[in-house]
């Protein structure tokens, strides 16, 4: 961190559950966290989670379906397309919306036809849903759901990552695997009536 940011920034007391270092005033004091100003104060959202962040491409039927079932339930999202661009380049505008956020889903769609040597067709996703996964990967770690739609291919690089396969325009049938990985997050929890 640059010296200007460092003398520049906040310092604030963390909050702790510790219930020792609530008794014990002088460790009590160690504990703070640096925050420089340049960067964006974390949102605060219903229940104190963090918003979700939502990536997709070109197809914007699943993102509309995603979108419905997240407002469905109340869940706070952003999107870059929704967020004002005041003035800053849009790799700013990501990375702003990136770092409000605490998780992600990115919907990946055939959105680039390609043809092999031998004649055969495969679809690869956008570039920017693809650079939105490293990005959200380092910050976010596992708490990603990656969306699919069927006969899209990924990167030898992303092969690995698990991810949830979907029809053409039909995400909406994937609804409890979304559910489910939102539970783990803890996003969201099952009461029951």
């Amino acid at each position: 961190m640059p010296e200007s940011d460092f003398v520049h920034g906040q310092i604030e007391p963390l909050v702790s559950d510790d219930p020792d270092l609530d008794s014990a005033p002088s460790r009590k004091q160690q504990f703070w966290e640096i925050r420089s100003k340049s960067e964006p104060e974390p949102a605060k959202t219903m229940g104190g989670h963090k918003p979700i962040f939502v990536s997709h491409g070109k197809n914007r039927v699943p993102l509309q379906q995603i979108q419905t079932l997240l407002s469905s339930f109340q869940i706070p999202h952003k999107m870059v397309a929704d967020e004002a661009n005041p003035k800053r380049p849009i790799s700013q505008k990501v990375r702003d919306i990136l770092q409000e956020c605490g998780s992600a889903i990115l919907v990946f769609t055939r959105d680039q036809q390609f043809f092999d040597s031998e004649g055969t067709e495969f679809w690869l996703p956008s570039e920017n849903v693809v650079h939105e996964l490293g990005a959200a990967s380092f910050l976010y770690g596992d708490r990603i759901v990656v969306f699919k739609e069927k006969g899209t291919y990924f990167p030898i690089a992303f092969q690995s990552i698990g991810s949830i396969e979907f029809e053409s325009n039909d995400i909406q049938a994937r609804t409890a695997d979304l559910l489910k990985e939102l539970i783990g997050f803890g996003l969201v929890r099952v009461m029951p009536t």
